[in-house]
Formats: structure tokens, C-alpha cells, sequence
């Protein structure tokens, strides 16, 4: 018999998100463009606009550390473009983000806040690493704070520009809300709420690789299969999905997938009919595509 609980369990950890998005009150909204990620799912081009791919770039931790956004793939990312000087990136710092960290952690929502400090005390001044520090210890903050070392030219200056292009308006701070392929979810632009840094991620989820694991699971429960498949193939689907939800490689997630369709194609006219492999490969297989191309 098909280990049920385990399904539900995985389950569970992105219904509750569901759940949550259902409950949340309207509130008014920050200046910000939106989609759903499963509208976006076949476009892969790198720009600034909601379901492009969001440009990679390099800054400095505190320690003097290089870090690349590209380092936090597999994980829903919200980016905070903000200023030392400005006072809503303090407010966004000191009293949003931490309600958000507690939500969206609650949730067992597999995500990262980073916080790029483009100027420092003064206006128009590069941030350095002392601006990472004093941030990071005025707001006890534990996630990534980076800066640009000084640097005027630094090209995430020029991206702060474009997303504000992408969005019809440009300040401090500025939001970008990013999918686990790195997707563009949302840009918000200056002082929002907690629900409106939320809503994007929460709502995107049935569009995401780890969701439709679980889907699958789903139908392995439902067909009555025989235990030895259900048993391997809960081990391969929980290992990939596990791999996603840890933000790790997509790689080992769609080896992990492959895997389980190999064992849907050689137990197919066996332990499985006909109907039965297709319908498990055809819903595994977009699943796969969908992170090859991300």
C-alpha cells in the first residue's frame, strides 16, 4: 500500500500556503507589476519585466565575500534594492521583512531576502562594507546584506534603473520577487505590506516544479498501483521533491524525475497498463522540461 501519509505530508507544506492566500485581507497596493509564474513557465528571456529571467549579478557580503544572485536558485527569492540613507528602506528592514521572514518561514516556504545596499549613509554614494555591517547589526538582520564596495559602477546600479523602467517608477526601496528558476514574480516599488510582498510568492505556487511532484504522488496514490512501484516510486518523487524545496541543483531533481520515469516505462505492460505510464509520464515530463529550461 501506497505510503499515504507521506504524500500528505508533502502536500501539506504548499496547501497551507494555499490556504493562507485565501485568508489574506485586501489591502491597498504599492506601485508593482504581477503574473502568475505558470503563465510564464515557457518564456526564458533575461530582462526586467514580470516572467523574464532576473540578470545575475555580484556584490559583497560584510566579510568582503563575493555572493551572486545565481547562488540562490531553487529558492523564492525577494530582492531589496535599498539605500542606508533612505528611511522606508528602514522601515522595509526594521518592520516588514522580519513579519515576512516569520510568514513565509511558518509556511515552510523555501525562500531567501537579500538585501543589496546600493548608497550608503550619503545619497549618490556606493555602499561599502562597513554599510553591510551597520545594517545588518541596527536591524539584527540574518539574512544576506550586500553591498557594492564602493564601487560607482557597479552593474546592479544600472539594474535598479531597469526595474524601475519595468515597473513605470523608480525609488527606494525596490522589491524584486523571484521564482525558484529566477523568474520575475513581481516589482514593487517604495513602502508596501507584508501581504504585499507575500502575495506574489504564495500565489505562484501550483505553478512550480515541487507542486506538481506532489501532484504526481497523487496519482500514484489514487491508481492502486502495486506496493513494489509505489514504494520506489514515493522514494524517487519524495527525493525530488526534497531536493527543490532545499533550493539545491535542479540537476539532481531531474535525475531523480528521469529515474522514476524509468521505472514507469520498464514496469509499463507489467506492473503498470498502458493508460497507467502514460498518464504518470505525461504529467512528469513537463515537470522535467520545465526546470532543463530554467
Amino acid at each position: 500500500m501506497f505510503r499515504q501519509s507521506t504524500r500528505l505530508s508533502l502536500l501539506a507544506v504548499l496547501s497551507l500556503s494555499l490556504v493562507a492566500l485565501f485568508s489574506l485581507s485586501v489591502m491597498p497596493r504599492p506601485a508593482y507589476a504581477s503574473s502568475s509564474a505558470s503563465s510564464n513557465v515557457s518564456k526564458s528571456t533575461t530582462g526586467f519585466a514580470v516572467g523574464d529571467v532576473a540578470p545575475n549579478f555580484t556584490a559583497f557580503d560584510q566579510n568582503g565575500n563575493r555572493v551572486s544572485l545565481q547562488d540562490f536558485y531553487g529558492r523564492f527569492v525577494i530582492l531589496d534594492l535599498s539605500a542606508a540613507w533612505c528611511s522606508p528602506s528602514a522601515i522595509l528592514a526594521g518592520s516588514l521583512m522580519p513579519q515576512v521572514v516569520q510568514d513565509l518561514g511558518a509556511r515552510s516556504i523555501a525562500f531567501t531576502p537579500i538585501t543589496v545596499l546600493l548608497n550608503g549613509q550619503s545619497e549618490g554614494i556606493p555602499s561599502t562594507l562597513n554599510d553591510s555591517s551597520s545594517w545588518i547589526s541596527q536591524f539584527q538582520i540574518t539574512y544576506p546584506v550586500l553591498n557594492l564596495n564602493g564601487d560607482a559602477s557597479s552593474p546592479v546600479i544600472s539594474q535598479f534603473n531597469a526595474y524601475g523602467q519595468s515597473a513605470g517608477s523608480s525609488g527606494y526601496p525596490t522589491l524584486v520577487i523571484l521564482g525558484p528558476d529566477q523568474r520575475i514574480l513581481a516589482i514593487q516599488i517604495g513602502i508596501s505590506t507584508a501581504t504585499d510582498i507575500e502575495t506574489p510568492i504564495l500565489s505562484s505556487i501550483p505553478g512550480t516544479p515541487a507542486y506538481q511532484i506532489v501532484d504526481v504522488q497523487y496519482l500514484v496514490d489514487t491508481e492502486g498501483l502495486p506496493t513494489d512501484f509505489t514504494i520506489s516510486a514515493d522514494n524517487l518523487l519524495t527525493a525530488a521533491f526534497h531536493t527543490l524545496t532545499a533550493g539545491a541543483s535542479p540537476n539532481a531533481a531531474i535525475h531523480q524525475l528521469n529515474a522514476f520515469l524509468g521505472e514507469v516505462q520498464r514496469d509499463e505492460g507489467n506492473q503498470l497498463t498502458l493508460q497507467q505510464a502514460t498518464q504518470l509520464s505525461s504529467a512528469t515530463t513537463p515537470i522535467i522540461a520545465q526546470l532543463q529550461s530554467s
